[in-house]
């Protein structure tokens, strides 16, 4: 079963991938200019609500396909132990 394995690894990675990529979208509600936060000026990044809500969902989602991935490839695993 050389594929269980290969897909295994395949969506390890891949869900690293997103999870990576959603951590570094994600970002606070927060303003961070120091004193100027109320009056949002030119040149303050403010993360809004749904950059932060969004890079939740990839986090997460990269979470549960990486673990999908372990768990295809432990299951590969066994049977290659058990059929040896």
């Amino acid at each position: 079963m050389p594929n269980m394995k290969t897909l295994g690894a395949i969506l390890i990675v891949l869900g690293l991938l997103v999870s990576i990529i959603g951590y570094g979208s994600y970002e606070n509600v927060m303003c961070y200019c120091g004193a100027q936060t109320a009056a949002n000026p030119i040149g303050c990044h403010c993360g809004n609500a749904l950059q932060q809500i969004m890079g939740h969902i990839m986090v997460y989602s990269g979470l549960m396909i990486a673990g999908s991935g372990m768990i295809v490839f432990t299951k590969w695993w066994r049977k290659k132990i058990i059929f040896s």
